[in-house]
């Protein structure tokens, strides 16, 4: 095998005081060769294109992911608003009506308010107070002065049970009635107890309805009122049916009879101006009874027979 021979490789010489200095003063580049040195001047108002969310850069070279999803955003934007437009432009029949149903109930609130102010204000308290149907027996002065308390009271608050305490003490009123008139006058409607027989009794006379309520008492009989005189009083089956019968007859037909008697329910008895007497028997059939007395009556006058007897008004009997 050959030998190979080394050749010594002689030691670089050393550079001269002057070579050295030179080296040192020599500019040092800051930049690589074939870098950003050798790249075109940028000017500073050039556009930088600057990463998107996504990572890439902007401009036309964006990827079409991304292009998609603007265009999906923008559509759900522009579906959104059209589905409000759209629910507005349906709901707009249903707001309308709404606003009519609370402005209605607005104003029939407000007009009821009104109203009631107004009602249960001063300027609607009883002022005046009007009686009709006051007769000989109770007097419109009278009801007047009872019900002066009810004056200054705001007509809705006038309470009939007040009026009713008040006309209490009137036995000849049978039934009443009031009536509010705006802005401050009451009006009371009155109707009075007819008087239909007069029964004897307490020293004197007593003024009876055909309930047996007491209108009156006088110490001597009243004329053109008949003489009852039944068995229990007032308040007996006798007085009931004799009270029956004589309002059962005509006027001019009640006029003439003088008395009526009842010992029972079913027993009642008229005594005639002119003597005769009427045998009446009950209650019952007394409308029946009462036009064929009166036929009878026309017949045959009171004074020319002494008794009619109409118990059985289809037979009746004259004697």
């Amino acid at each position: 095998m050959p030998s190979t021979r080394v050749r010594p490789v002689p030691p670089a010489p050393e550079p001269s005081p002057a070579a050295a200095d030179a080296q040192l003063t020599e500019p040092i580049p800051l930049v690589r060769p074939g870098t950003l040195a050798d790249a075109p001047a940028r000017q500073i108002d050039d556009p930088v294109d600057l990463p998107d969310d996504d990572g890439h850069a902007s401009g036309d070279d964006r990827p079409t992911g991304w292009r998609a999803r603007r265009e999906l955003r923008r559509a759900t934007r522009r579906r959104k608003r059209y589905e409000r437009q759209e629910m507005r432009r349906f709901t707009k029949r249903q707001r309308n009506r709404r606003i009519a149903w609370a402005a209605g109930i607005g104003s029939v609130l407000l007009v009821v308010g009104g109203l009631t102010a107004a009602a249960y204000s001063p300027l609607m308290a009883v002022q005046e107070i009007q009686v009709s149907g006051a007769g000989e027996r109770v007097t419109a002065e009278e009801v007047v002065a009872a019900l002066d308390g009810q004056r200054g009271t705001p007509l809705p608050l006038v309470d009939d049970r007040a009026v009713g305490e008040a006309l209490a003490e009137f036995s000849a009123i049978q039934t009443w009635a009031i009536e509010r008139r705006p802005p401050g006058t009451l009006v009371v409607r009155l109707v009075e107890r007819t008087p239909i027989a007069v029964v004897a009794g307490g020293g004197g006379f007593r003024v009876v309805d055909g309930a047996g309520i007491v209108l009156e008492e006088q110490p001597a009989r009243p004329e053109g009122l008949p003489l009852v005189d039944a068995q229990g009083g007032l308040a007996g089956d006798g007085f009931r049916a004799a009270s029956a019968v004589l309002r059962s007859l005509p006027d001019d037909l009640r006029a003439s009879v003088l008395s009526a008697s009842a010992s029972t329910a079913d027993d009642v008895r008229l005594e005639l101006a002119g003597g005769a007497s009427v045998v009446w028997g009950s209650a019952e059939e007394s409308v029946l009874k009462a036009a064929v007395l009166e036929a009878l009556v026309e017949a045959a006058p009171p004074s020319t027979v002494s008794r009619y007897d109409v118990s059985s008004p289809r037979s009746p009997v004259t004697s």
